[in-house]
């Protein structure tokens, strides 16, 4: 529901999983841009750091979110909506 036409998607993949890839290509599908980050070929490439990749994906993640969050002048302490798109698997 959140994915139209356009939506930006990042991926940060730790480990080759076939789970995270199926929700890669399904918000792709449905028209997402998206960007993947992985330690594994075929993705943005981080070169070897598969033991380490976890602190790596936090801090990119975290300077994504913030960066974007700065850019767009919004609050950064207070992401909207945030209990709406946690979900359970």
């Amino acid at each position: 529901a959140l994915i139209e036409e356009g939506t930006p998607v990042i991926s940060l993949i730790p480990e080759r999983d076939s789970e995270i890839k199926l929700n890669v290509k399904e918000v792709e599908a449905r028209g997402a841009k998206s960007i993947k980050i992985s330690p594994w070929e075929g993705e943005f490439e981080i070169p070897n750091i598969d033991s380490t990749f976890a602190f790596y994906s936090t801090v990119i993640g975290f300077l994504l979110a913030y960066w974007t969050a700065r850019e767009k002048d919004l609050p950064i302490d207070k992401p909207k909506n945030l209990a709406k798109t946690i979900t359970v698997q």
